[in-house]
Formats: structure tokens, C-alpha cells, sequence
């Protein structure tokens, strides 16, 4: 849809607009033309909100401060591909938030951290980038400080802190996603320590691990795809784990490990080439 034709929309539109969402091939490189379009008076009740810049041009533009006007309404946030102005910390507090979506965007700490501090109703929050690993940007360590209402978390693309082996402490947190993440040993299995409701797992094509254990009380599906070979994959303890679906690239001589998981059911094949199996206290060498 060309620019003409959204701002000739908004123009005549005589109703209350709820969502509006603008995709890469609507905008210009720069940000003055959803500025426009964000100070429309229909847009003043606005309660879901997206737009995204094309996400393979770094640095992109700027956002523009219009789109923080709805702070107080606004239940559902995507932003991608711009950059988060930096004079904006008395807009970030949106008090209805529920869903927060940040993809490949430039945002200072001080800032992220603002703005999650700002959303005390905050469901869910999704944030990551669009590059290729040589270029997979860190994770800022604020955006693990998210407030404790939150129940589903998804990151993708960066590297995790290799510092957050014990800051970390998700109470509520139900549906984990790390996606294209390269994260250290102690640190994802940290990560996880401090999830105790969580009942669902993605881990999908990451790095920084040789050995994936699984120990919860309430986990009920971990879905793993492997970016890296794997030695050793262990479940230790999870009384609820009831489907492990897995594939990707193993190491030889792997070593899988099924302590306890009285209701398991796992899909996808294990490997070829493993050499011990262990199931309960029952041993078998290949």
C-alpha cells in the first residue's frame, strides 16, 4: 500500500482506530512519514500498535517520539528496525502493556531498562535480532530484568551475558524461547534454575553448550534443535515432562541420560552413534 493511500485513510477515517500496523515496504528509510501518520487525532485511543523498518539496514532510522503518545492506552507493542530515542524516558511507562515486541532494535541500557520497569502488566515480551551469527549483537543485561507478571519470553539472535549465571530469577515465567542464541553452559542451565513454573521450552539452533540437562518440577514440552554438536543430553529430574522433541547435528560417542521422567514420550530420533544410553539406573554401552 503506498504512503499516499495510508495517509488518505487516515485522513477520512471517521471511526476509533484500536491497531495499527505498518510493514517495512510502507515506509521510507526515514521516520517522518509514520510520524505523520502517528499524530493523526484517529489514532488517539490507539490500543495495539507495530511497525518495522527493514531489519537488515544498521543502524536504522530513528523512532519517532509520536509513537510513545500512547502510553497510556496501548495494550500490544512491535517495533523493529529503528533506533529508540534516547530523551524519552517520561513516555515509558504504559501501564496497560501486555505484549512488547523489540526486533533489531538500537536501545540504550538505561533505557530498556526504563521501559520495562514501565510496564508493570507486562505478559509477554519478545525481543531480538536479524544477523547472521558473526554479527549476533549481545543481549543487554536489562532486558532479563522484566517485571515477575511476565509468562512468555522469547529471545533470538543475540548472545547472552556470560555474566548471569546467578542473576537471574523469573517466578511466573511459563513459555521460555531462545532462538539462534549463543548462550554458555552455566548460563542456560541457570537460566532455566531460575524459571521454577515454567512447562514449556524452545531451544531452537543455539550455541555455547555441550551438554543440555533437564531438571524441573512443572516442564511439561522441551522442543530442542541443536546448531552445535552435543555430548551429553540428561534428564535429571522432571515428574511433568511429557514430550521431548529433538533433532539436529550429534556428536559421536554421545552420552543420553533418562533419570526420571516417569511420563515421557520422545519424538524424533536420538542419534545414530550414541554410546550410552542410560535409562533409570539401567545402563547400556554401544
Amino acid at each position: 500500500m503506498k504512503e499516499a493511500v495510508v495517509s488518505r485513510i487516515l485522513a477520512e477515517h471517521q471511526g476509533i482506530v484500536r491497531r495499527f500496523r505498518v510493514w517495512p515496504f510502507n515506509l521510507d528509510a526515514d521516520s517522518a512519514t509514520l510520524d505523520s501518520w502517528l499524530r493523526s487525532p484517529v489514532l488517539d485511543n490507539l490500543q495495539e500498535l507495530g511497525f518495522s523498518f527493514y531489519p537488515f539496514v544498521w543502524p536504522g532510522p530513528l523512532m519517532p517520539h509520536s509513537a510513545l503518545r500512547f502510553s497510556s492506552t496501548l495494550r500490544v507493542a512491535k517495533f523493529s528496525g529503528c533506533q529508540f530515542p534516547d530523551d524519552a524516558g517520561h513516555q515509558l511507562h504504559l501501564p496497560n502493556l501486555q505484549h512488547l515486541e523489540l526486533g533489531s532494535v538500537i536501545i540504550s541500557e538505561n533505557s530498556l531498562h526504563t521501559l520495562l520497569a514501565g510496564c508493570p502488566a507486562l505478559d509477554k515480551f519478545v525481543f531480538g535480532y536479524i544477523h547472521e551469527p558473526p554479527r549476533r549483537p549481545q543481549l543487554p543485561p536489562s532486558a532479563l530484568h522484566f517485571p515477575s507478571t511476565l509468562r512468555i519470553a522469547e529471545f533470538g539472535g543475540c548472545r547472552f551475558p556470560k555474566t548471569m549465571d546467578h542473576q537471574v530469577h523469573f517466578p511466573n515465567l511459563q513459555q521460555l524461547v531462545l532462538e539462534s542464541v549463543s548462550i554458555s553452559e552455566g548460563s542456560l542451565h541457570a537460566m532455566l534454575s531460575g524459571c521454577p513454573a515454567l512447562n514449556n521450552l524452545r531451544l531452537g539452533y543455539s550455541s555455547g553448550f555441550r551438554q543440555f540437562r533437564i531438571n524441573s518440577l512443572k516442564l511439561k514440552h522441551v522442543e530442542i534443535y541443536f546448531a552445535d554438536r552435543l555430548q551429553e543430553l540428561i534428564v535429571e529430574n522432571a515428574p511433568c515432562l511429557e514430550r521431548l522433541d529433538h533433532c539436529g547435528a550429534y556428536e559421536d560417542n554421545m552420552h543420553i541420560s533418562i533419570i526420571s521422567a516417569p511420563k515421557l514420550e520422545i519424538r524424533g530420533r536420538l542419534t545414530d552413534n550414541f554410546s550410552i544410553l542410560q535409562l533409570g539406573s539401567w545402563n547400556h554401552c554401544f
